[in-house]
């Protein structure tokens, strides 16, 4: 035990007082209402949101060229997009899903071509998730697909 040299007498400290010198704690804290289920589907992009906010950056271009298409698209909100990244080899994308609430859901992830523009140009990749799995999927450049290892980024 330590002695308390604070005031005029010493005093013993309790031993259920516990010291730990880690630095500054951050805590963010949402609160929420609603319908149990749709908050449930909201849970995944509020903790992500809470754990990292998204960026701003005030030199990227405003507002998008009415040609353009998204790269990746992912329905529906239960479903996290963890990682995306370049493959090992750097001949794709890895893509790498987790269903977040629980439940069953089958999922779609669009593949498009940036800057094209045309409904054709994009790749529909269906995938059915178990609750709370993560999925790995590699997408070669001509959007070919398919579900690989999560180190290895093979086929099982």
């Amino acid at each position: 035990m330590g002695i308390r040299t604070t005031g005029t007498s010493p005093r013993r400290w309790s031993r259920s007082w516990k010291f730990s010198d880690i630095g500054a704690h951050e805590v963010r804290l949402l609160v929420t209402a609603g319908d149990p289920r749709t908050v449930r589907t909201m849970l995944p992009g509020l903790a992500d949101y809470l754990a990292a906010p998204p960026a701003a950056y005030a030199h990227l271009p405003i507002g998008l060229r009415a040609n353009s298409t998204a790269l990746l698209s992912l329905r529906p909100a239960n479903i996290r997009l963890l990682t995306c990244k370049r493959s090992w080899d750097g001949k794709a994308l890895v893509v790498r899903l987790q269903e977040a609430v629980g439940k069953k859901t089958l999922a779609r992830l669009t593949i498009g071509v940036p800057g094209l523009g045309k409904s054709g140009d994009q790749e529909n990749v269906e995938l059915s998730f178990k609750p709370f799995e993560i999925k790995t999927v590699r997408v070669e450049k001509d959007r070919r697909w398919s579900e690989v290892r999560m180190i290895e980024e093979d086929k099982p």
